[in-house]
């Protein structure tokens, strides 16, 4: 079979049978365009909210009132759950946002996993706050960037660490799972990599 004949096969427009409604004869009916709402639905979810973004972020950026008072990623987020909340409520389709669903072509957002978020979600948030820092208001402010970058840091780690390890040492929690299903305390060195973080 050639290129061609391939080509002309999926070209074919679809013929149905019809009876008029007046009790007359069959007709043919010859449909050239479809919808196939089952297999562009997730498409359609995903850049519907991507559009709904984009103008929302436009609008408000117009409205220097609510731009003055609010930041922008609270009306992200708030953008995220109304979306997100009409998906839950008009997708009635048990498998498009079920993630422990087992056919992944239903699902209307890909399944979260950690590489989704650090290496798809978390670079452009990380890139969008640096393109956005203006130099001057970057220097004006060094001395307390520097201070919470260092000395919060260190603050945090023995706090976090400190803390981990007291509450270990008296036996509120266990961290580790064995194979027999038995908690086991994390070394001083694992805690305190761990508050490092």
């Amino acid at each position: 079979m050639n290129t061609s004949s391939m080509h002309e096969e999926k070209m074919v427009p679809e013929v149905l049978q019809h009876k008029d409604s007046h009790g007359g004869d069959e007709h043919l009916e010859i449909r050239l365009i479809g919808w196939r709402w089952m297999e562009v639905k997730n498409n359609l979810a995903v850049m519907g909210f991507i559009l709904l973004s984009g103008l929302a972020k436009l609008g408000f950026h117009r409205a220097h009132v609510i731009s003055s008072k609010v930041p922008e990623s609270c009306l992200l987020i708030i953008l995220g759950v109304m979306f997100g909340g009409m998906l839950y409520l008009f997708y009635d389709d048990e498998c498009s946002l079920n993630q422990r669903c087992l056919d992944y072509s239903h699902l209307v957002f890909p399944k979260f996993t950690p590489d989704l978020f650090f290496l798809y979600l978390l670079p452009p948030i990380i890139l969008e706050a640096a393109y956005c820092l203006h130099n001057k208001h970057f220097f004006d402010n060094i001395r307390s960037i520097l201070f919470f970058a260092v000395v919060g840091t260190v603050i945090n780690f023995l706090l976090t660490g400190g803390l981990l390890i007291l509450v270990q040492y008296l036996g509120l929690i266990g961290f580790q799972e064995d194979s027999e299903g038995n908690y086991t305390s994390l070394s001083v060195v694992e805690i305190l990599l761990f508050a490092s973080l």
